[in-house]
């Protein structure tokens, strides 16, 4: 995978020790930064990015708190661990 990834305003860009996702459409725009951490340190740089939103996801997901489910559903977003 290269350090850059462009798929309809989903950009990721970075380097070995800090990853940027930058996501947008006509009506949102925001940016997300991703570095090493105590939870994702095990991951090659390459998949720091998809395995911090994996364990984030899980996390949130596990607190089973009403208001998270609300957002989730809000936004048109489930996810299902798998691994």
């Amino acid at each position: 995978m290269g350090l850059t990834e462009d798929t309809k305003e989903l950009i990721v860009k970075g380097s070995e020790t800090l990853k940027r996702m930058e996501l947008g459409c006509d009506h949102h725009r925001g940016t997300f930064y991703f570095t090493q951490s105590e939870s994702n340190w095990v991951c090659h740089s390459d998949y720091v990015v998809s395995h911090s939103l994996n364990g984030l996801f899980k996390d949130l997901t596990k607190l089973e708190d009403e208001r998270i489910k609300n957002l989730f559903q809000k936004w048109g977003i489930y996810y299902r661990n798998i691994s």
